[in-house]
Formats: C-alpha cells, sequence, structure tokens
C-alpha cells in the first residue's frame, strides 16, 4: 500500500491560504535579467511568485548548475555544451541579456539558489535532475528546511532511475511527476516509498482525459496538489502545455484563461507572468 502524500506544513498552509500557488518559470525574467539567475529570482517574489522553478544540469567536474541544457546559443549567443565545462569555465562566460549586451551575471549552483530561496522562505521546484538526484538530495540532506520548501520532479518516462533512489532514501522529500497519460499517474502511485504529492498533468489537448476539472478532481481525490504548466512554448500544438489555456492567451483575458484554471481546481500555476498570474488571483481570492 502506498504511503500517504506527505505535504511539508509550510507547502500545506500556503495552499490553503492562496488556493492557487504561482511557480515562476526559471524566475523573471527578460530585459537586463538572465533566466535562472538570482536576479530572476528575486524578482519573481516581488512579482508574486510563491514557487521558484529551477533547471539543473550537471558541470565536468560535477557541480550542480541552475542551467536549462540546450538554451547555451539563447543565453550565451554561441553553440556549445555548458556541461562539457567545469564550474571555473562556466563562471568564465559572459551571459548576454534581452538585449545581445554581455553581462556580469553569473549561472548559480544549485547550493546557491538554494540558500537563497530558503533565506527568503521560497519554495524551489527543482526540474531536469533526474539522472543527479543522488547528488541533489546529497546537498538537500544539509540543510533541515529544504525537506520543507524543495519539490523534486520529472518526466514519468525518464524517471525509473529517480524513483528508485528515491524509493531507497532516508529522508522523503516531497516529488511531482510530470505525466501525459492516467497510466503514468498509476504507474508513479505505485512506488509506494516516494513521497509523491502532486502531479503536473501535461494533456495533449482539452478532449485529453487528463485535460479539465474532473480530472483535477480525481487527482484531488488521490490526495494528490494539480500543478498546470501554463507556458507556451512555440505555435505547435505540442508548444501548448495544457491545451489553450496559456500565458499568451491569457494576456487579453486573464480570467478565460489562468481564471479558468484556477475555477478548475488547479493548485499550482507555472507561468513565465508572475505578476499577471497574482493580480488574477487577488481579483478571485483577494490575496
Amino acid at each position: 500500500m502506498r504511503l500517504s502524500p506527505a505535504l511539508s506544513r509550510p507547502l500545506e498552509r500556503a495552499l490553503k491560504e492562496k488556493h492557487c500557488l504561482i511557480a515562476a518559470h526559471r524566475g523573471s525574467w527578460g530585459g537586463p535579467v538572465l533566466q535562472n539567475t538570482l536576479p530572476a529570482y528575486a524578482l519573481a517574489l516581488r512579482r508574486g511568485a510563491d514557487i521558484l522553478e529551477t533547471d539543473v544540469c550537471l558541470s565536468a567536474d560535477g557541480e550542480m548548475l541552475c542551467f536549462h541544457d540546450g538554451s547555451e546559443r539563447e543565453v550565451f549567443g554561441r553553440e556549445f555544451d555548458i556541461r562539457t565545462l567545469p564550474l571555473s569555465g562556466v563562471r568564465a562566460l559572459r551571459p548576454l541579456n534581452a538585449y545581445g549586451q554581455e553581462t556580469g551575471d553569473i549561472i548559480p549552483t544549485l547550493e546557491e539558489t538554494l540558500r537563497f530561496a530558503l533565506d527568503r522562505e521560497a519554495f524551489l521546484n527543482v526540474d531536469r535532475a533526474w539522472d543527479a538526484l543522488d547528488r541533489v538530495c546529497s546537498l538537500l540532506d544539509r540543510y533541515p528546511k529544504a525537506r520543507e520548501r524543495c519539490i523534486l520532479k520529472a518526466p514519468m518516462r525518464k524517471a525509473r532511475r529517480a524513483l528508485s533512489f528515491l524509493d531507497a532514501h532516508r529522508v522523503k522529500y516531497m516529488f511531482m511527476p510530470i505525466v501525459y497519460t492516467w497510466a503514468e499517474v498509476e504507474e508513479a502511485l505505485e512506488w509506494t516509498g516516494v513521497n509523491t504529492v502532486g502531479l503536473e498533468m501535461i494533456p495533449s489537448g482539452p478532449e485529453d482525459p487528463l485535460f479539465g476539472a474532473e480530472a483535477m478532481a480525481r487527482v484531488h481525490a488521490a490526495g494528490l496538489f494539480v500543478w498546470v504548466n501554463t507556458l507556451r512554448l512555440g505555435e505547435r500544438k505540442k508548444d501548448r502545455l495544457y491545451g489553450d489555456l496559456d500565458d499568451f492567451g491569457s494576456l487579453e483575458n486573464p480570467g478565460a484563461g489562468w481564471g479558468s484554471l484556477m475555477e478548475m481546481g488547479a493548485d499550482v500555476l507555472q507561468t513565465d507572468f508572475a505578476d499577471l498570474v497574482r493580480a488574477e488571483r487577488e481579483r478571485r481570492y483577494g490575496r
């Protein structure tokens, strides 16, 4: 029998008080502020984010970097693989801002980001670290508050190694699988020693069984929260991560986009526009 989900008290309290939490995708960035940097995370909190979402990859010498590998051209203006560089080489790079100008910003390590979040009592969602959760948890183990503030996630199609590790690890950090089908939901819940507390649900469209209020109610009945990713990564159908209810479509009518998701029962919205989602939440719930 699967262990009951164990939300941390701070996260449970935040969900009850605010109804819907806001997760800032790589922080809040644009203009002079770079994605996945401490200034981006600081700006996200000022704009009303409750959760900082960060990506993690390993440098050549095993340091955990807060960087979405594959975005090197976007951030540095040239093609290369950041994972082939040691931390010292990464720190020697000069990222570009949205104006194409070099900046003095640095790519932070996960420990630097973790300390930033814990110092501000923010929640931290760690993404893209599914092949290095042993290293991630070794770091988190040194910070007692990490158990209350960190949510690990991985797509079920790539999560077997991560699930095996979490199943055996003595500290039951909060985990959220990314699921595309109900079969993946059922598979995730078979891991009895993993503290699965929520699901990031990515339906193929409005006709998908994972889409809508009924699907969210089914997840809630299992004692889990629902995380919806409202990013629009491009113009293809698969680039819209929750049907047509996304950031771009919500700009003109927030109530019909983000508001509809709140009404359906979404507990967390991951967004590039934390301040606008906060305004819609305040309109609906007064907080």
